[in-house]
């Protein structure tokens, strides 16, 4: 893989960082780093072994990076993760079930609602509950 440019494309996924890295003769290396915690700490340090190991092939040849994530997953504070897999806030999706009718909520945003405590809503409700409502929200999708 000796071409100038080059195309890197992430994944962080639910248990590695995945990466891909294509140049423009499109020749492909392909390298995974699993997760050590699954944390912010642990996310970051997956990431950066990664670039550690595809870096020698693209060295400062990239011309456009692709990133992608499970859509779900929130980083509160910096310092603790909550994965699409968690089953944290079942209780909060149970209570907008009570509340809102499935006719309301579909009305207002066009789908059903998921039976999935993942999605924003309950995730968010369950994360202001836990952590305060001053607490810092992100999702690295």
């Amino acid at each position: 893989m000796n071409n100038k440019k080059f195309y890197l494309g992430i994944d962080l996924g639910s248990s590695a960082v995945k990466g891909i890295l294509r140049n423009k003769n499109g020749e492909i290396l392909k390298a995974k780093e699993s997760y050590t915690e699954n944390t912010p700490l642990g996310l970051k340090a997956a990431l950066k072994a990664l670039l550690k190991q595809l870096h020698p092939y693209f060295e400062n040849s990239l011309c456009a990076i692709g990133l992608s994530s499970q859509v779900g997953t929130y980083v509160i504070n910096g310092e603790h993760m909550i994965p699409w897999s968690s089953g944290e806030a079942t209780e909060e999706l149970d209570l907008i079930k009570k509340l809102i009718p499935s006719e309301i909520f579909e009305a207002e945003i066009c789908m059903p609602h998921p039976s999935l405590c993942s999605y924003p809503l309950p995730r968010l409700m369950y994360i202001q509950k836990k952590f305060g409502p001053d607490c810092e929200v992100l999702m690295p999708k």
